[in-house]
């Protein structure tokens, strides 16, 4: 792509007619420009000077400013004289005395300055200035007398003011054109006529101003009482609903004697919640406590009034919130007081105060409550000082109710939380409805309703139904016996990848005692990973890996571990056979086999079972000989059996001879009995003397046989009986 030649001229075709037009205009302000340049350049200013003004001129301190004007003389211009009054520079030799800004001069203190103006290449120009004072003082006068500079007054008097100002021996009364000021207006306040109005003790400073003179005096002002009290107690106890209290205020004088100031002085309730007062008069509002306070001219003082309920106590007839719907009927609260838990209360519902905070959702008059609109609203009962509220909320009309859950399962003794109800309004919409619902049980005696829950009274089933506006729903309840645990019959199994298992078998045992079983339909079965399947009772493995498989029934879990694997084709066992005695352990090894020839050691996960616990036992995979016995231990795992045999043989603890030593005569006999003492898994005694081997140690000396000793000739010897790896000796002595 690229520019059309023909677009660009259409572009700036209309262009040059603007340009003309912008080149002429420019044209003509230059040209005007250039005469007017061309004019300046010809005027010369030859000299300024002020018009018809006095020198050395003379102005009072405080007068209005004074404007100056100054005028240029021109030569080669269009006018002879022009006005530069506002064009010219102005300076004053000492703005103390007089400040000038464009030729206004405006004094401010006695004393001479110099004012010079300057402009363009004239020569500067200046005017002597003299500033004086109108007046040699001013002073403050009442009532025709010149005041002190400090005054004593009393609230409640009055004060009329003068400004005098004095010329040599002459004097003018400039009280209405002099500027009055306090220094504390809270005290005492002056208008512009010097009148002043005393409105509280302490001190202010009163100054008069005119024409730069300023005279001052100084009001101590102070109360005429020395005091003033209230006809009452420190204390005034006063009750809701009671008469109001009328109280005086009686003002002690410095001079002395008393006067009574109740209808002139000012009150003051530092709480109108709690009472009002009105020229001494108190009138109790509401319960709590305030304080009462008199001021006059000064002087103040304060009780404090505590007004009480009329009543102890007040209590409506309903106190869980009201939950209607719009249809509903109204519905009558009553309120009663009480003030002695042995007397019966007393009705107040139609003469209390009842209102509604949203009387668009409800209204309520004489304690009858009107459903009006959807919404939310606090209905409150007053009387005399004591109230109480009640929360209202108003449903729209419903079409249907739905609840959470359709069975329950309870256990005796226990309760619960009742289902959360759901309304399906005429509109289409839905609203949590929980608190609308009236709940009822088929059989009481089986699961109740008490205070917003179901409560478990027997073992059985029962039917609870939500009821409101005409609508309702049910949900079925079972109560159990308490379940103590559920438990599997194995706590690990292996599960072939690709191939289904069955779940674990399970029980329940309940705290009587009791089991349930058969679960299968009951139990809900979790696996901690989606690598194992459970569908349709069935486990089926589809990735390698260990997996928990979790059970939940009745509010107990058992949880079992799973491994899925390839398949395991062969099992053996190390060692085949075990020899124990009671009480000694022998751990069994187990190889497994996968179809690719790998093999695994399964000695913590295979399930064994001994063919006779009450001669071994099995922990994990060690083998624990119980007593004396033999019998198989059999392993299993993932159908594939080994089979172990144990042997479980006494043991021999010690060897007794009847005699430790003999002596006899030669060619005389004699026989020792040997008893071993064996553990069984018990210990017990056994004459062991045929089974044991009998040894001399010097048959030329004696010999035995079977524990019979037959002395040959004169010496000694040693006889020894030999069983179970254990030897007994026996000393002869031949004569």
């Amino acid at each position: 792509m690229y520019d059309s030649p023909f677009r660009t001229t259409n572009t700036y075709a209309r262009k040059p007619k603007r340009s003309w037009l912008l080149s002429a205009l420019l044209a003509v302000v230059m040209i005007s420009q250039l005469f007017a340049g061309m004019a300046t350049a010809a005027e010369t200013v030859d000299s300024i000077a002020f018009e018809s003004v006095p020198s050395p001129l003379s102005l009072y301190v405080g007068d209005d400013a004074h404007q100056l004007k100054v005028w240029a003389s021109i030569s080669g211009g269009t006018a002879a004289t022009r006005d530069i009054t506002s064009e010219a520079t102005w300076t004053s030799s000492n703005s103390s005395v007089v400040k000038v800004s464009k030729g206004l001069l405006t004094p401010a203190g006695e004393g001479s300055a110099t004012i010079t103006v300057k402009y363009q290449t004239a020569s500067a120009i200046t005017l002597q200035v003299k500033v004086l004072y109108q007046y040699d003082k001013v002073e403050i006068r009442s009532a025709g007398s010149v005041l002190t500079t400090q005054q004593n007054i009393e609230l409640g008097k009055t004060l009329s003011l003068n400004l005098a100002a004095y010329q040599g021996s002459s004097l003018t009364d400039v009280t209405a054109d002099a500027a009055w000021s306090s220094s504390s207006s809270s005290v005492a306040a002056v208008n512009a006529d010097g009148d002043v109005t005393l409105l509280a003790a302490g001190t202010a400073v009163i100054t008069g101003s005119y024409k730069g003179r300023s005279s001052s005096v100084t009001l101590k002002v102070t109360s005429p009482y020395s005091s003033i009290s209230i006809s009452s107690e420190e204390l005034l106890e006063l009750k809701v609903g009671d008469d109001d209290k009328q109280v005086t205020a009686s003002a002690v004088r410095k001079t002395g004697g008393s006067e009574n100031v109740t209808a002139d002085a000012a009150w003051h309730s530092g709480n109108t919640a709690v009472a009002t007062v009105n020229k001494g008069l108190i009138h109790p509002v509401g319960a709590g406590t305030t304080t009462i306070t008199v001021t006059h001219l000064g002087a103040s003082k304060t009780v404090s009034v505590v007004v009480r309920p009329s009543h102890q106590a007040m209590k409506l007839s309903r106190d869980k919130a009201l939950h209607m719907i719009i249809t509903d009927a109204p519905e009558a609260l009553t309120v009663s007081v009480l003030d002695d838990a042995d007397k019966a209360p007393v009705d107040v519902t139609h003469v209390a105060e009842w209102t509604s905070s949203n009387v668009y959702t409800a209204t309520v008059s004489g304690g009858v409550v009107t459903p009006k609109a959807v919404g939310t609203t606090k209905i409150t009962a007053t009387y005399k000082g004591l109230s109480r509220s009640l929360d209202v909320t108003v449903y729209p009309s419903l079409a249907e109710i739905k609840l959470g859950v359709s069975t329950i399962d309870g256990f005796l003794e226990g309760s619960g939380a009742l289902p959360k109800a759901q309304g399906l309004t005429i509109a289409g919409e839905t609203a949590d409805v929980s608190s609308l619902v009236t709940w009822a049980s088929s059989k009481p005696e089986v699961a109740a309703i008490e205070d917003g829950k179901w409560v478990a009274k027997s073992v059985g089933e029962a039917v609870l139904t939500a009821s409101a506006g005409g609508k309702s729903a049910e949900v079925h309840i079972v109560i159990h016996e308490k379940p103590l645990a559920l438990l599997s019959e194995t706590s690990q199994i292996s599960v072939v990848i690709g191939k289904e298992t069955d779940l674990p078998s399970l029980r329940l045992v309940y705290q009587n005692g009791e089991e349930e079983e058969d679960l299968a339909d009951k139990v809900t079965w979790k696996s901690s990973s989606t690598n194992l399947l459970i569908k349709n009772g069935k486990l089926k493995g589809l990735l390698a890996s260990n997996v928990t498989l979790t059970a939940s029934y009745l509010g107990k879990t058992v949880s079992i571990k799973v491994a899925i694997e390839q398949e395991i084709t062969k099992l053996t066992a190390e060692p085949v056979s075990v020899t124990l005695n009671p009480g000694k352990s022998k751990a069994v090894k187990v190889t497994g086999y996968y179809k690719d020839g790998s093999k695994v050691s399964l000695a913590s996960k295979i399930n064994w079972t001994s063919g006779n616990e009450s001669i071994f036992i099995m922990k994990g995979s060690t083998v624990k000989a119980v007593s004396t016995g033999s019998s198989k231990l059999t392993g299993t795992y993932q159908g594939k059996t080994v089979t172990v045999n144990v042997m479980v043989v006494p043991k021999l603890k010690k060897l007794t001879a009847s005699s430790a030593s003999l002596k006899l005569s030669t060619g005389a006999a004699s026989s020792v009995t040997v008893t071993a003492l064996l553990d069984t898994g018990t210990i017990v005694s056994q004459n062991v003397t045929d089974a044991a081997v009998w040894t001399s140690s010097n048959t030329k000396v004696a010999t035995v046989t079977d524990g019979k000793i037959t002395a040959v000739s004169k010496g000694s010897a040693t006889i020894k009986a030999t069983y179970g790896g254990k030897t007994v000796s026996v000393r002869v002595s031949i004569k």
